[in-house]
């Protein structure tokens, strides 16, 4: 699993209420003349994405809203933004931003279930907050919450929150809608490689190389190009002929991709192309797969998926 750096919601608009200076601050209690001793501070929250309310708005000009309309989303542009009525704000963003490519926002209603503050737990009332909708309905997720707290770090107001959500690759499970294609793959090893030109396709000429350690900086006549970690050699050269050389890292294989089956005896594949979705997440993409078996209606593809908690709340 890929743990790209922890974002304080680059995916979420950061929220400040309004900031006030980090120092204890005096409030006079009108009932009975005491004072309440009032800080900032900063503690962990969990919250939950109850709801977007029905609408997106857009960035972008009125060509951007005449595409969208072309493609069955109805679209207003209205002084500089396009405003887009919709009843699932999550699903309906994807697809724009396959569409048009822009960024938007839509309000989300939060519960806050529970904040954290040096280990007393207090709640507060639910907030409704303007973000990029890449997060699905019914996620929780946490969040570094700064707060105005008494002295007994019971928690009077809540001036910002940063939510906590990290970027992964994740194996998840698709529904195969349809199949697009077949083919077969072919792959030539690097001393067979002049077989790739009966059938239409250059062979793969490099070598990858260590050049840490070279000695002899002669280049040899089979030597067409010199490059930072490979050389480029000319197809009759053998191997025996470049590890007089150099010292071989690799020899890279000649990849020959067909529509129909080929008579070579080298190892190969045949690759099949599904169009799937996975309905939860609002993901459509195309999967290749080995396994052409045509009962199968399920397949597992990787994805990049924002998480929090522990789970997937959303796709990137």
């Amino acid at each position: 699993m890929d743990k790209k750096t922890l974002i304080k919601i680059a995916v979420v608009v950061t929220i400040l209420l309004f900031m006030l200076e980090p120092l204890a601050i005096n409030f006079q209690n009108f009932g009975g003349g005491n004072q309440i001793r009032v800080q900032q501070k900063q503690g962990n929250a969990i919250l939950l994405l109850e709801s977007y309310e029905d609408y997106l708005t857009l960035e972008g000009n009125e060509s951007y809203a005449k595409i969208l309309n072309e493609n069955g989303i109805e679209a207003t542009y209205i002084r500089g933004r396009i405003l887009v009525e919709t009843e699932d704000p999550y699903k309906t963003y994807k697809r724009i931003k396959q569409i048009v490519g822009v960024n938007g926002s839509a309000r989300a209603n939060f519960v806050i279930k529970e904040v954290n503050i040096e280990g007393k737990v207090s709640s507060l009332p639910p907030i409704t907050l303007a973000i990029e909708p890449v997060i699905m309905e019914g996620s929780e997720l946490s969040a570094i919450v700064d707060v105005l707290v008494d002295e007994n770090n019971n928690v009077l107001q809540l001036l910002g929150l940063n939510p906590l959500i990290t970027e992964e690759r994740r194996t998840i499970t698709f529904k195969i809608l349809n199949k697009s294609r077949e083919y077969y793959k072919y792959e030539i090893p690097w001393e067979k490689r002049k077989i790739a030109k009966e059938y239409g396709v250059e062979p793969n000429n490099i070598v990858i190389i260590n050049t840490s350690n070279l000695t002899n900086l002669t280049t040899p006549e089979f030597v067409e190009y010199f490059g930072e970690s490979y050389i480029i050699v000319n197809e009759n050269t053998t191997k025996e002929e470049v590890e007089s050389y150099y010292s071989v890292i690799s020899y890279p294989n000649t990849t020959i991709i067909s529509e129909e089956e080929l008579e070579i005896n080298v190892p190969s594949q045949k690759i099949v192309s599904y169009v799937v979705v996975n309905d939860s997440l609002g993901i459509i993409k195309e999967l290749n797969s080995t396994v052409g078996n045509e009962s199968i209606n399920v397949l597992e593809g990787e994805a990049t998926v924002l998480v929090s908690l522990g789970k997937i709340i959303g796709v990137v």
